[in-house]
């Protein structure tokens, strides 16, 4: 596994982090470590998925979903090309 550019990395999470604290209203550390330890991140982390290519909001899309229902690829971002 090839991890992604940290740069890349914390370019997102400056964008994520403050939508989950906006819609949970979850602190700052908690929207983080929500954040960091999701399956979204780990897909994020790696490069070969090619999810650093997702704008913020698709990835929040995706984190909402694994959030909410505990699976990432019910969001329309994963399941798209299956539809």
């Amino acid at each position: 596994m090839r991890k992604t550019d940290a740069r890349i990395l914390d370019g997102f999470n400056q964008d994520i982090v403050p939508l989950i604290m906006e819609k949970y209203r979850f602190s700052e550390d908690e929207s983080f470590r929500k954040f960091i330890f999701s399956n979204t991140y780990q897909l994020l982390l790696d490069e070969e998925t090619g999810a650093w290519h997702f704008s913020a909001y698709a990835l929040f899309d995706i984190w909402e979903n694994e959030f909410i229902t505990g699976d990432l690829t019910n969001s329309l971002y994963i399941r798209g090309a299956e539809l």
